[in-house]
């Protein structure tokens, strides 16, 4: 099965989306890679195809949520 040429960017946008909701909703360190993922309807195997760290995420999540 083969994905729309977008798919990858998608899924990224949605993991920052649901990172930055659980990190107003828990804290900076409330969530983890673990319950993000689960938020986003991935596995934990998938995010380092998106992300190089726990620490990148928060970046884009934090900076997401001032935008």
């Amino acid at each position: 099965m083969r994905y729309e040429p977008d798919h990858k960017k998608r899924t990224r946008e949605r993991i920052i989306r649901n990172a930055a909701r659980k990190l107003r909703a828990e804290g900076l360190s409330g969530p983890g890679v673990e319950s993000v993922m689960k938020a986003s309807g991935l596995t934990v195997g998938g995010f380092y195809k998106h992300f190089r760290s726990k620490d990148e995420l928060l970046v884009e999540a934090i900076a997401q949520g001032f935008s």
